[in-house]
């Protein structure tokens, strides 16, 4: 069986293009009549201007009859001086007089022109010869003088100006003898109408101008509506020609087909277990962030009553109570770190604009993030760095954070497994560029995947544990956002070697915690009177303590609402708000928007506190952060308050006098 087009396909086929011809034949029989229409209408148009000019000029010979009826024994000079404003006028090559008795007046245009030439004959009104047009007019003066007045004019002079002053215009008008005479062609449209008769003779008035192509001027709608069917007409025969192929295939190799549809089904299951897979990755880090949240509100009052009560115990000197006290708040700061940690992660994933940010931070804050998750798992990660403090990378920290994780999660699949497993992370600088290594001593990868690694959704690891994502993006954004490079080399059995170099420079990084000192709340007076507004009793009372000890009247309010009856009452008795984010009743950003949209009131300084590990403000939550003077970030320290407060009150801190 010979796979070709089928019967019932050519057919549709031949009947498809036939339609289509015939579509394309009816849209040129309309664009032609349709042009011809108009240029119909506009030679009409011409004409009624050349008869409009002619009526002028026959009126202006009438004023010359009148005016001989009215006078007696015209002369020369009077002849003269009564036509030369017509003449000019009108643009008229000459108006003569002959009389039956000889007499010949002219009044001239130009020295070539001359009225000898039609003195004695009154029927001739078209001169062929120099394309002049001639109207006439019988006359009878007072004494009984009788003769002829005639004025002579160009054809031209009774053109429409417009046609005349552009040289350039496509019609063209004739004055010919005879209905049908002049040249005639296919390429131009032409259209007659009589203009006068002489005697036997009929002259015809005949415009010209050529015949435009419909097919340089099909409508976009029109091009659609013939491509949308012509796709239609071959989307059938596809149809049909696949439909036939797909027969002839199965039933000459059926065992191949059985195996490719088993192999496609195999994949499909595949890829909505990864679906699924992604989808269950997707809800753990919306649950994460919940947990995060609740776990920050009850570690922060954890800390903070760990730390009053070590100081407490330190001022009673109880070794033993210290110890144990010591022990519970190294285990709490734990947590917080690991919270911290994602904290960090998950706000930079919403950098808007790129920042310098540090070298050395950033590698660390990754390990230490991870390192306690791969220490458990008896691997271990380790980092070797010899880079300056102030080296800087221009960019997103977030996304350089996600090429960081990528890389070492990777390695970590690829040693897993291994007694001895290993992760090292080497960075070195040099000539403003820094270079970092991701190595393992893994399982490495084979010569076939490594032209492959970097592939959009290619991947050689087990459903669920990849998605072939990581790698690709990550080379994108070392190429596209950081202007780096970024190299492989891996050899089976040994490990593998993953090697980034990209440009740095040196400066101090911004708005960094690190970059404020140390602060201890003996060292610091504050004079103001806030309110703390938080549905979570223990914090209420953890930030009530830590303020007073600072010299800040506190007053306390479970939700919005009644904080803000409680400004609104009196705002003079206020200078600060500290504010939760999530409460019932009235939350933190309402609380916040009601604030600053009552300008009858004095507008306090403003800090949120959050215990959120992502905060993604939108919609009111991002206008409300725009108010707002400052961030408490769950679980914060005492030096934390200090720091928000001094910034947030303009440096109205005092330092305590010993």
């Amino acid at each position: 069986m010979k796979l070709g087009l089928s019967k019932i396909s050519l057919t549709i086929l031949i009947l498809g293009i036939s339609f289509l011809s015939l579509l394309y034949y009816q849209r040129e029989q309309f664009l032609r009549e349709k042009y011809e229409e108009e240029f119909k209408s506009s030679a009409q148009e011409i004409i009624s201007t050349i008869h409009a000019n002619r009526g002028v000029r026959g009126e202006a010979l009438v004023a010359i009859s009148h005016f001989f009826a009215s006078s007696l024994n015209v002369n020369q000079w009077e002849f003269n001086n009564f036509t030369k404003p017509t003449l000019k006028n009108l643009n008229i090559s000459a108006i003569c007089y002959s009389g039956e008795n000889g007499t010949l007046y002219e009044t001239l245009q130009s020295k070539g022109k001359t009225c000898g030439k039609f003195g004695k004959n009154n029927k001739v009104i078209f001169d062929t010869a120099t394309s002049d047009i001639i109207l006439q007019e019988f006359v009878s003066s007072v004494d009984g003088t009788k003769g002829r007045a005639y004025m002579i004019f160009s054809f031209s002079s009774l053109l429409p100006k417009k046609l005349k002053s552009d040289d350039n215009s496509n019609y063209r008008v004739n004055l010919d003898i005879g209905y049908g005479a002049g040249e005639k062609s296919y390429n131009f449209y032409r259209h007659e109408e009589p203009f006068a008769t002489d005697g036997s003779t009929n002259y015809y008035l005949t415009v010209s101008g050529p015949r435009i192509q419909s097919t340089l001027t099909v409508s976009f709608d029109y091009i659609v509506n013939l491509a949308l069917f012509l796709f239609i007409v071959v989307l059938t025969v596809y149809i049909i020609e696949a439909g036939r192929r797909r027969e002839y295939l199965i039933s000459k190799k059926v065992k191949r087909q059985e195996r490719a549809i088993k192999k496609q089904y195999e994949e499909l299951g595949r890829q909505k277990k990864l679906v699924s897979q992604n989808e269950r990755l997707a809800s753990i880090g919306i649950l994460a962030a919940g947990i995060g949240h609740e776990i920050n509100n009850p570690l922060t009052i954890i800390l903070g009553h760990l730390k009053s009560l070590k100081k407490r115990i330190g001022e009673a000197n109880s070794k033993e109570l210290l110890e144990k006290v010591e022990k519970s708040e190294a285990a709490a700061q734990r947590i917080e770190k690991i919270v911290s940690g994602l904290r960090k992660f998950s706000r930079q994933a919403q950098d808007e604009e790129p920042r310098d940010f540090s070298v050395v931070n950033i590698f660390k804050d990754t390990v230490s993030m991870l390192k306690d998750f791969y220490d458990k798992d008896n691997i271990h990660l380790s980092l070797y760095m010899n880079v300056s403090e102030k080296a800087l990378i221009k960019g997103e920290r977030g996304k350089f954070q996600q090429v960081l994780i990528n890389l070492i999660s990777n390695a970590r699949d690829a040693v897993e497994g291994k007694v001895d497993g290993k992760i090292n992370i080497i960075v070195k600088e040099s000539n403003e560029r820094i270079t970092f290594k991701v190595e393992d001593n893994g399982h490495g990868i084979s010569e076939e995947d490594r032209s492959r690694v970097f592939d959009l959704f290619y991947t050689t690891k087990d459903i669920g544990k990849g998605t072939g994502m990581g790698l690709s993006i990550a080379h994108g954004f070392i190429k596209d956002e950081f202007n780096g490079k970024m190299a492989m080399k891996s050899v089976v059995g040994i490990g593998t070697v993953f090697k980034v170099s990209l440009p740095i420079h040196y400066g101090e990084e911004l708005s960094s915690r690190q970059e404020s000192k140390m602060l201890s709340l003996s060292d610091f007076k504050m004079k103001f009177r806030a309110i703390v507004v938080d549905d979570e009793e223990g914090i209420r009372d953890l930030l009530e303590e830590i303020l007073q000890d600072i010299g800040i009247t506190v007053s306390l309010a479970e939700n919005g609402k009644i904080a803000y009856e409680m400004y609104v009452a009196s705002p003079d008795s206020y200078d600060l708000i500290i504010t939760d984010m999530k409460m019932p009743v009235m939350n933190g950003p309402k609380l916040i928007k009601s604030i600053r949209s009552n300008k009858l009131i004095k507008q306090p300084r403003i800090l949120i506190t959050t215990g959120c590990v992502n905060i993604n403000l939108e919609g009111e939550d991002r206008q409300a952060s725009s108010m707002v003077d400052g961030f408490l970030y769950k679980p914060f320290s005492e030096e934390d308050i200090v720091r928000e407060i001094s910034k947030a009150m303009g440096g109205g801190v005092e330092k305590k006098v010993a």
